[in-house]
C-alpha cells in the first residue's frame, strides 16, 4: 500500500503494493500518481478495498477492487477516437513517447538500443513523421518513415502507418538495404506517396501543398521533446528547494519545465499521440499553425495536421 508522503523523485514508495484511489479518479482522466502506478505495474484499487480490509481485519484480494485492470501502458489496441474520453486520457498520460525529435530513432524499430542513428546526407536528416486528421471522416492517422544506420549492420528503412491508439494493428515493416541510394529513393517514393509532394523541396525550402486526404509532415526540430525523459513535478520540487531563484520564480519554472504539465496540456488539446513529437516542432511549424481568432492569435496544430 502506498503511504509515502515525502518529496522524493517518485510519487510512490518503492515498496508500494497498491494505490488506493477514489471512484472518480478514472473519470477525471487520472493523476500523475495513478499513471506512475500503471507504469510500474502497481495495482490500483478503489477505496472500497481499504474499507473492506479494515472491516474484515485482513488485506482483501485486489482483483475485485481493481480500477484500471482493463487498461495498460502499451494501450488496448483501440483507436483513441473510439475510446471513452476518460480511458483515452489515461492511456495518453501513461504512454511512452516513441519519437522525441528530428534525430530520434522511433522506439518500436528497436534499433536505437543497437546504436542506430537517423541517416543523414547532404545536410538532410531523413526522418519523417506525418499526420492525417480529418474529424469529419473519422481519420486520425500517423505515419513514420526513417532510414536508420546501425553499426556493422548497414542501413535499414523503417515504416509504420496506423490510426492513433491502434498500435497492435499497425502497418509496420523494417527492411535492411545494401544499396544506400536505393534506400533513399524508396524513402522519397514513400514520402511522395503519402503526401503527394516532393521530399527535397519540403525538407530544404519548406515548400509543401497540403493535398486532400493526404498526410502532412510534422516539421520536427533538432532537440528532445519534454515528454521524453523530462522531470516530474516531485523531482522538480526538490530542485526548487535548493535553487537560488526567488520562490515565486522558482515555482513558476517548476511548472513550466514539468513533464507532467506538458503531458496534461497536450492531452487536453488533443495533440498527444506518443508517435508524434508535437512538443518539439520548429518555429516554422508553429508560425504556420497560428491563425487569427477574435482579434488575437492562437496556436492550432489541427489546422495543419
Amino acid at each position: 500500500m502506498n503511504d509515502d508522503l515525502s518529496d522524493g523523485p517518485s510519487f510512490l514508495n518503492k515498496c508500494a503494493t497498491c494505490l488506493v484511489v477514489s471512484p472518480a479518479e478514472r473519470e477525471r482522466g487520472g493523476t500523475s500518481k495513478l499513471v506512475e502506478a500503471m507504469e510500474r505495474g502497481i495495482r490500483v484499487v478503489s477505496e472500497a478495498w481499504l474499507a473492506d480490509s479494515v472491516h474484515k481485519k485482513e488485506a482483501q484480494p485486489f482483483e475485485a477492487f481493481d480500477v484500471v485492470s482493463d487498461l495498460s501502458v502499451d494501450g488496448k489496441g483501440i483507436p483513441w477516437d473510439k475510446q471513452d474520453p476518460s480511458d483515452e486520457a489515461l492511456e495518453s498520460l501513461s504512454a511512452e513517447l516513441k519519437l522525441y525529435g528530428k534525430r530520434g530513432v522511433y522506439k518500436d524499430s528497436i534499433l536505437q538500443e543497437q546504436g542506430g542513428e537517423i541517416f543523414q546526407k547532404d545536410g538532410i536528416l531523413y526522418n519523417c513523421a506525418s499526420s492525417l486528421c480529418v474529424l469529419g471522416r473519422g481519420l486520425n492517422d500517423y505515419c513514420v518513415m526513417q532510414p536508420i544506420t546501425v553499426p556493422e549492420r548497414g542501413l535499414h528503412l523503417y515504416y509504420k502507418k496506423d490510426r492513433v491508439g491502434n498500435d497492435p494493428n499497425a502497418e509496420e515493416r523494417l527492411k535492411q538495404w545494401e544499396d544506400v541510394e536505393n534506400a533513399v529513393k524508396e524513402f522519397v517514393r514513400l514520402f511522395e506517396e503519402i503526401t503527394r509532394n516532393e521530399f527535397e523541396p519540403w525538407e530544404r525550402e519548406k515548400k509543401f501543398q497540403k493535398k486532400p486526404l493526404k498526410f502532412f509532415p510534422i516539421d520536427m526540430d533538432d532537440g528532445i521533446e519534454v515528454r521524453h525523459g523530462g522531470l516530474a513535478l516531485r523531482q522538480l520540487g526538490v530542485a526548487v528547494t535548493h535553487c537560488k531563484l526567488e520562490p515565486l520564480l522558482a515555482n513558476f519554472m517548476k511548472v513550466l519545465c514539468s513533464q507532467g504539465i506538458y503531458k496534461y496540456v497536450l492531452m487536453e488539446i488533443g495533440h498527444d499521440p506518443p508517435d508524434l513529437p508535437i512538443g518539439m516542432v520548429t518555429d516554422f511549424h508553429l508560425k504556420r499553425c497560428i491563425k487569427p481568432h477574435s482579434g488575437s492569435s492562437s496556436i492550432s496544430l489541427s489546422s495543419t495536421l
